[in-house]
């Protein structure tokens, strides 16, 4: 069953992920699937951002006081790459 995000979800990394950045990119390993995927700039920090639990809102918030990207645009890639990642089993939605 496919996850519905909102900008109330909140965002967790999976603990089992090792991740490395080389210079403005990031490069993250999952040890389930056996697969390496690759991000650049905002994507390693999206990933930053959800060391500890976040919501879609706050990572909005913040990437919107880091790059010239309009609110609108800024949510809309975040819940897409939030989606890719946890498909991806990178992230996890935390539930109350």
């Amino acid at each position: 069953m496919a996850i519905a995000l909102t900008a109330q979800s909140v965002l967790v990394r999976d603990d089992e992920v090792l991740s490395a950045s080389l210079d403005n990119e990031l490069v993250l390993l999952s040890i389930e699937n056996n697969r390496y995927f690759g991000s650049g700039e905002v994507g390693r920090r999206i990933w930053d951002l959800c060391e500890q639990p976040s919501s879609v809102a706050t990572v909005v918030d913040k990437l919107l006081t880091e790059f010239d990207v309009d609110r609108q645009q800024c949510e809309a890639d975040v819940l897409e790459f939030g989606k890719q990642m946890i498909d991806a089993k990178l992230l996890a939605v935390q539930t109350p």
